[in-house]
């Protein structure tokens, strides 16, 4: 069923149980849409290209690097230690070359299980390090856009919702922690495994789940918890979603279990874990922040000094964990557009244009879908009322943003 958030189901008393809503054949995936919007999509789509192939290029060629913050504060030492170990067939449960002896293969910041280590085996190290960023910040296109096609977005709406999510602020970010970009890249996969549910859905999910917990963020994927169970129970209702969610997390750490039980040995006597939440606290988001949502950077750029530095240790006490939060002005626009799209339906079956008019295609319809069904014109819905009065329903047409509550 689709349903708007703020649609009520049918009640058991209602003389309407289920739409059946027949729809000519599309010619193509860009029927009903203005032949600009295909274009404007496929310039897009091609600058985004051009924009990772000119950050990725140098990179893997070795001659640049990325090194701010923890890249070559702590990543780097770790980094080449378990690398010259790895080329001798070893993974060291201590690193001796740090603070008197650390632990090694315990702490899953080293990613010591995660198989994109092997890398460092066939290419050159600098190259290797730096491809880690690269190709995780192209996977999390890729993984979103599965995430938003199983939720019912077109082909150019699922894009549009990929390249906002990996052009993020957020994910830029990401660039700077070597073990945190992991998770961000396969979470979508994990909660694709979700909506998609079955078999299928578990052996998805539950394998980008184990991949993520190799990668070293704990943190970053029990918060991904909350959008998972959102999204299963959404989809399958209560006891068969959380069932659901229980499966793949229960496969996820079948897959990250040689590093979970490392890390456990090790938990006993880290400073983390010990040292209790004022450490892991320090960094939590300040209710300021949000404005970040509407404008980037309002509190200066917390990577600059200067005029156009970070200003605001008065108010947020230090420089952001999170450098931005801002999804960008073009995601904006058309957030503000698909939140105008309110649909007043009177008595029967009627079809209005949405307000806000927004360059991407909403889903194809399925026979059968019942309360709010997109048409295949871009922001059109369909609505139904029971003929017992006015009943307000519609879906804001596909807009980029990051689909984390979203129903298919």
């Amino acid at each position: 069923a689709l349903l708007h958030p703020r649609e009520e189901p049918f009640g058991r008393a209602s003389p309407v149980r289920s739409i059946e809503v027949e729809y000519p054949p599309r010619a193509s995936w860009t029927s009903g849409t203005d032949y600009w919007v295909v274009y404007w999509f496929a310039v897009s789509l091609l600058a985004a290209l051009l924009v990772w192939l000119s950050v990725a290029l140098p990179l893997a060629l070795g001659w640049n690097t990325l090194y701010f913050r923890d890249v070559f504060n702590h990543f780097l030492p770790f980094k080449s230690f378990g690398v010259q170990a790895l080329a001798e067939g070893e993974l060291p449960a201590i690193n001796p070359t740090v603070g008197l002896g650390q632990p090694y293969r315990g702490d899953p910041g080293n990613l010591s299980f995660y198989p994109g280590k092997l890398l460092f085996l066939v290419l050159p190290f600098w190259s290797a390090l730096n491809l880690h960023y690269a190709l995780h910040w192209l996977l999390a296109f890729f993984t979103f856009r599965g995430l938003a096609r199983t939720l019912g977005l077109s082909p150019v709406g699922a894009a549009l919702a990929a390249l906002t999510y990996a052009g993020s602020g957020w994910m830029l970010s990401n660039l700077s922690f070597h073990n945190l970009l992991v998770v961000a890249a396969w979470w979508p996969w994990v909660l694709q495994g979700g909506v998609l549910g079955g078999r299928r859905g578990i052996a998805l999910g539950g394998l980008a789940c184990g991949l993520a917990l190799l990668g070293g963020e704990p943190v970053t994927a029990f918060l991904g918890l909350a959008p998972l169970l959102a999204l299963t129970v959404s989809r399958w209702g209560l006891r068969h979603g959380v069932l659901l969610g229980v499966a793949i997390g229960a496969v996820g750490l079948g897959i990250a279990l040689p590093q979970l039980v490392a890390t456990l040995r090790v938990m006993g006597f880290s400073q983390r874990v010990v040292g209790g939440v004022p450490p892991a606290a320090a960094y939590s988001l300040h209710p300021a922040r949000l404005l970040e949502l509407l404008m980037p950077s309002p509190f200066g750029r917390p990577d600059g000094l200067g005029a156009e530095g970070f200003w605001a240790d008065r108010i947020l006490g230090r420089p952001p964990f999170v450098l931005s939060l801002h999804f960008g002005v073009v995601a904006l626009a058309l957030a503000v557009a698909g939140t105008l799209a309110v649909v007043m339906v009177d008595d029967g079956i009627t079809v209005v244009p949405t307000v806000g008019y927004t360059p991407a295609l909403p889903a194809t319809p399925t026979a059968g879908s019942r309360a709010t069904v997109p048409l295949a014109g871009t922001g059109d819905v369909v609505g139904a009322t029971n003929g017992r009065g006015r009943r307000t329903c519609g879906r804001p047409a596909p807009t980029g943003l990051t689909l984390l509550g979203a129903r298919g």
